[in-house]
């Protein structure tokens, strides 16, 4: 007669059916972890791309209160910022956090410069959208009209060394110059709102590697670039 022990269900688990299960996690957890990235990074740099378009509304409505003229910067350090002329159109500049358009969602803490509150930004607006400068940061903008193609001119990108200026000598990919640098920093592209207020991302190229080409994306008086 069989013991009625010999019918009693296994409840445990041999080795090998335990190493087989941890086999199959570490091979999801490998073709998961790099897709959330992905689309984490995605999410990133879509709420980039609307802290741009939110800058190209307010430009929309600094020009049609300004006789068509677009907001600009003087000079580096010196005088009023662009963005503080937005103020009457977004949030004012002074309340710069994650929650607000002044800061792109990429940008990790340790790579901003947070000693200061005008130091806390991402962004840099191309130096072509003014026309003459003047002293104690006063100046005057350009029209848009001017620019014969504003769909292909720059006016405010992804910025890499917390500068508000962005200088035709300096619009290319890995510059050297102190004040800006083009910033790759979403799968290496970056987001670009152009003059006409539509935003795209591009990566190098069409992004230029020297200086020689920058004008063309700036300048009102050069002819525009291919991309």
């Amino acid at each position: 007669m069989q013991s009625r022990h010999s019918f009693a269900r296994r409840t445990g688990f041999t080795l090998i059916e335990l190493l087989t299960v941890i086999a199959i996690i570490g091979v999801l957890a490998a073709i998961l972890i790099p897709t959330v990235g992905r689309v984490r990074e995605s999410a990133r740099s879509s709420a980039c791309k609307s802290n741009l378009r939110q800058f190209g509304l307010a430009s929309a409505l600094y020009a049609n209160d300004h006789q068509g003229r677009l907001n600009y910067q003087t000079s580096y350090g010196v005088g009023n910022w662009w963005y503080n002329r937005f103020a009457p159109y977004i949030s004012p500049s002074t309340s710069r956090n994650h929650q607000t358009i002044w800061v792109c969602p990429s940008v990790q803490d340790s790579d901003r410069t947070l000693t200061s509150d005008v130091n806390k930004r991402d962004y840099a607006m191309s130096g072509a959208t003014l026309l003459q400068p003047g002293e104690n940061g006063n100046g005057i903008g350009r029209l848009l009209t001017d620019f014969a193609t504003p769909s292909r001119k720059v006016y405010i990108i992804d910025n890499s060394k917390n500068a508000a200026l962005l200088h035709t000598t300096e619009f290319y990919f890995n510059a050297t110059a102190g004040n800006s640098n083009v910033a790759l920093r979403h799968g290496n592209k970056c987001n670009v709102l152009f003059l006409d207020g539509h935003v795209r991302t591009l990566g190098v190229p069409p992004i230029p590697t020297r200086s020689s080409d920058s004008a063309r994306w700036l300048t009102h008086d050069t002819p525009p670039p291919e991309f």
